[in-house]
């Protein structure tokens, strides 16, 4: 995965995390206070006239049988939407034209589409998402194999294969967009970030008020006007058997700087963490490798039933995002648990506080990983030390804690 791709899943599972885990206080409050204004008004309605207040109860009561006999799911959901955050799975999901969701929208569906308004932000994880004449005044953070707008959105960050913005689909500020092929024929208030793997196409009706930074395997000619602001092209870093030598070092160098970044923060600011991890005895690693294997098989599946479920969705939401999150820390934490085993052996890597170690050590798991044929399983292997290292790392500082 690129280093835009990585960071675009981060930012969409951090604060998709963020959010979930506030939303039920967020319900819990709005509904309270929904709950006082009807009373309120009902108690008003109680002290005027009784005949007419039989009346009209006899009137309501007739009227919520009809809605509950033809539109009960449907006021249902318009209701929660336009008073809480929205959280919804399924198969297909459709926020219909007649809908309003005042908060934050949480989807986990086959087909997602939007032809409403949300006024906060969209969450979605599917393999379609529409967004057909559908208004978000917030940001739209999308996982998805095709992602097509055609309506009102403010910012797009989004990991999909196929990006489709037609023209009559706005993006009021940014796209920033990792993915295979994209179709742009719409207007984007600000800048498009983009990375077209296979091929991006800017169509002669589009309209981009910003900077266009783009990454392709070529670069593409664009009709004059389209771009307002600088044009900035980027050759995609091809990492196989005939990528260059330039690629292959910005490669390493990526991910050498992350490393040492997960290194200095889990050595200075959770040191007894980082001693766990780099004492870590060799019957204890073993293990870590059944815990990742395991934990990394298992964790989805909870995820996708908790999503199926209206009460579990944000809980699914927040354990995937913390399942993302430990599969991007995964290689770090293999790195510095073996880095700490060599620099033990060896005095000398262990200078700086294994600094040596690590950076040997990393260079040595990337050249592995980059083996044809044998390159995709060394790299299952790493994820899966590094995965159940972290977690048989917690594990041990809870066992530690009832000990004491």
């Amino acid at each position: 995965m690129s280093r835009k791709s990585l960071k675009i899943l981060l930012v969409l599972v951090t604060i998709l995390s963020l959010i979930s885990t506030f939303s039920f206080a967020t319900d819990t409050s709005a509904t309270d206070e929904n709950s006082a204004v009807t009373t309120t008004s009902e108690e008003n309605a109680t002290s005027t006239d009784e005949n007419t207040s039989t009346d009209e109860n006899a009137t309501t009561e007739g009227t919520e049988g009809e809605n509950t006999s033809g539109e009960d799911s449907t006021d249902t959901t318009q209701e929660a939407s336009t008073n809480h955050d929205l959280f919804a799975s399924g198969d297909t999901v459709t926020i219909t034209d007649s809908e309003t969701v005042n908060g934050n929208a949480f989807v986990v569906a086959n087909t997602v589409t939007v032809n409403g308004q949300i006024g906060g932000d969209l969450f979605v994880i599917a393999q379609t998402l529409n967004i057909d004449g559908g208004q978000i005044y917030g940001n739209v953070f999308a996982m998805a194999d095709t992602i097509t707008l055609n309506g009102l959105i403010y910012d797009l960050y989004a990991v999909c294969d196929t990006l489709n913005v037609s023209y009559d689909g706005v993006a009021y500020r940014d796209l920033k967009v990792t993915c295979n092929t994209a179709n742009i024929n719409g207007v984007i208030g600000k800048d498009v970030n983009i990375e077209a793997k296979k091929a991006l196409n800017i169509e002669s009706d589009c309209l981009i008020y910003g900077n266009l930074n783009y990454s392709t395997p070529s670069e593409i000619e664009l009709a004059d006007g389209l771009v307002t602001g600088d044009v900035n092209y980027s050759a995609l870093a091809i990492t196989s058997q005939n990528g260059s030598v330039i690629g292959y070092f910005v490669s390493l160098l990526m991910i050498l700087v992350s490393v040492l970044v997960v290194w200095i923060v889990a050595s200075k600011l959770a040191p007894k963490f980082y001693g766990r991890l780099t004492s870590m005895s060799p019957k204890k690693i073993g293990i870590s490798i059944l815990i990742g294997l395991v934990t990394l098989v298992v964790t989805p599946l909870i995820s996708v039933l908790l999503m199926m479920t209206v009460i579990g969705v944000p809980v699914g939401f927040a354990l995937l995002a913390i399942y993302m999150i430990a599969l991007a820390l995964s290689f770090a934490m293999a790195v510095i648990g073996i880095s700490g085993k060599l620099a033990s052996k060896a005095k000398a890597l262990a200078k700086f506080n294994n600094l040596f170690a690590v950076i040997i050590v990393t260079i040595v798991l990337w050249a592995l990983s980059l083996i044809p044929y044998a390159g995709p399983i060394i790299s299952l292997i790493i994820v899966l030390v590094g995965f159940g290292m972290l977690l048989t790392s917690i594990i041990n500082k809870k066992e530690e804690k009832v000990a004491e």
